[in-house]
């Protein structure tokens, strides 16, 4: 019978992925001669096999494949007795430890089989250490510990003192082993952050080890780490019976951001040495030097701009930046962030058109737009100055040009990113703050209320490759939304007489679209999102041209303030 070959294939192949597995049985279900029920039988073997951990879902910690009918993931709640049935029987025969966690984990699932979950923990952490001891403790990184920490949910859930105690003790195998630090420093973080999550190590220990080492990760390529291991003895520290140490842990956290304060991310770095020293109550004069260092970069920073052009002096815009923003409520404070100037489409106008005739050699020639690749992507036309009327076209192409980079630079690092560190600093702005924002704001399309506030909470956390791929598609929603409200057409009939949806450009370019939003934020939209003389982010994205540090730049932060000071305005005005 067909359930011969899944046997003795899941029973001899011992080191497949999960995905191996799931692709076998679903080229065995293309195989010609096979029944229906042979079919129907090799690709639900296909699904259940490729089962995966998801952890941040509590109610859901495995799912598989995308199923059409139901519009989502196959979930264990999904699987019909016959299903627990075939994985009850196959359990036992099964060699991959991965998959045999997972076959159990879906019996325990489904049925609250104690001995299913004891089989389950037990087969995480099994597959846990083999992963580990296949590798050797000082040569690579320690992997699955996903894989680790569904384990021990488990453990937790039945609350079986036994698995739990395993648990603990190989954590502490782990934890107290400095050799595999130097190429596991990341994954024993994660570890030391599960076993304080969980509670089944005793905090004084789990500050005491990331303690050393925060230490021992000093002055090596993963530095970085330094601080969330600094973080990590501080959260775990016993406040009420070791003050002093929790001071102390404080002052050398502090000290060490001081060091280490680089040109890319100082403002951070410096504000948050700064706090920390504060919390452990640093003398004035450690406080004293973290702020001096602070103003000596900006300074620096401020100078660079000053020498690139004189027009780009950062310096007073930051001040305005913090007299707008700095202690005021949530509210006014998040209102006056939003509501800052945008750039002046007439201005910028009234530039070009003086620069053609103050340095007319500039625009004689055509110019080539060249993207990060180097690919010549675009060419502006030369400006005929013979001509009693210029090309609007052409003049627009330079003024995108020109603000693509000085005017979205200059507002990114002189009101942005300061007004985004002012406000995190002095307010803990979480979902609830912002979604008073969000509710019933007019101009959302009902239904997109949680993308919208994914999108602007992670821009605040300096989360700008989720914030763009949450964003960047609502605001085509949110435009044709409007139009919409407005009894505008926001569609169109193609030679086929198919009604087509107007995409992005096509929408901004729609007379009736300038008339409700403004000529200003028309025409920086569309040089963010859509024009290759700006910066065409919006195709640049969905095309997957961007990569990560590409999306974390100028342009991404721009962006997302438009998008909150869309919601603001919004807010006020229903």
């Amino acid at each position: 019978m067909f359930i011969d070959y899944s046997l003795e294939f899941l029973e001899h192949k011992a080191h497949e992925t999960l995905l191996d597995y799931s692709t076998q049985f679903q080229n065995k279900s293309e195989e010609i001669g096979l029944s229906q029920e042979e079919i129907s039988f090799y690709q639900k073997l296909s699904a259940i096999t490729y089962m995966r951990l998801s952890l941040s879902s509590n109610e859901f910690p495995l799912d598989s494949v995308w199923n059409e009918k139901r519009q989502r993931s196959i979930r264990p709640d999904d699987l019909l007795q016959e299903d627990l049935t075939l994985i009850e029987k196959l359990l036992p025969i099964i060699n991959n430890l991965r998959l045999k966690a997972h076959f159990a984990d879906i019996l325990w699932l489904r049925t609250k089989d104690h001995k299913m979950a004891i089989c389950a923990s037990e087969y995480y952490l099994q597959f846990f250490l083999s992963k580990n001891k296949k590798l050797g403790l000082s040569k690579s990184w320690m992997p699955a510990t996903d894989e680790c920490e569904r384990g021990l949910q488990i453990a937790k859930k039945i609350n079986n003192d036994s698995l739990l105690i395993n648990y603990k003790d190989h954590f502490l195998e782990y934890l107290k082993n400095e050799n595999i630090l130097p190429n596991n420093a990341r994954h024993l973080y994660n570890l030391i952050y599960i076993a304080h999550k969980y509670k089944i190590i005793d905090a004084p220990i789990l500050s005491s080890i990331a303690e050393s080492f925060a230490h021992l990760q000093q002055n090596t390529p993963e530095q970085n780490l330094c601080e969330l291991y600094f973080d990590l003895a501080i959260q775990t520290c016993n406040v009420r019976k070791d003050r002093e140490r929790l001071n102390k842990l404080h002052r050398e956290a502090g000290m060490w951001l001081i060091s280490t304060a680089g040109s890319s991310r100082y403002y951070t770095t410096l504000t948050n040495a700064v706090h920390h020293l504060r919390k452990g109550h640093a003398s004035k004069e450690q406080i004293q030097k973290a702020h001096d260092i602070l103003l000596k970069k900006q300074q620096k920073l401020s100078d660079i701009f000053e020498s690139f052009e004189t027009s780009a002096d950062i310096r007073p815009l930051i001040k305005r930046t913090r007299q707008i923003l700095s202690q005021k409520k949530l509210q006014p404070a998040l209102t006056n962030f939003a509501t800052f100037p945008l750039m002046s489409y007439n201005n910028e106008n009234d530039y070009i058109l003086k620069c053609i005739k103050e340095y007319p050699i500039s625009f004689i020639m055509p110019a080539s737009v060249h993207d990060n690749r180097g690919r010549i992507i675009y060419k502006i036309p030369a400006i005929d100055r013979s001509s009693t009327k210029y090309n609007q076209n052409v003049i627009e192409d330079n003024i995108f040009l020109r603000i693509a980079r000085i005017v979205w630079s200059t507002r990114c690092h002189g009101f942005i990113l300061p007004g985004i560190e002012i406000l995190t600093k002095e307010h803990n702005i979480t979902r609830s703050n912002l979604f008073r924002f969000i509710n019933k704001n007019p101009i959302i399309p009902p239904g997109h209320e949680e993308i919208i506030l994914e999108g602007i909470l992670a821009g605040f956390h300096h989360k700008m490759m989720v914030s763009m791929h949450f964003l960047i598609p609502q605001f085509e929603a949110v435009i044709r939304h409007i139009l919409n409200t407005e009894k505008i057409i926001t569609s169109k009939l193609n030679d086929n007489d198919i009604q087509e949806e107007r995409l992005l450009a096509p929408l901004l370019a729609m007379p009736d679209t300038e008339k409700i939003f403004g000529k200003d934020l028309i025409f920086e939209l569309r040089g963010l999102l859509c024009e290759k003389t700006g910066y065409n982010f919006r195709n640049e994205l969905v095309h997957g041209f961007l990569n990560a540090s590409e999306l974390k730049s100028i342009p991404s932060y721009n962006i997302w303030w438009i998008f909150f000071r869309l919601l603001i305005s919004g807010h006020y005005n229903k």
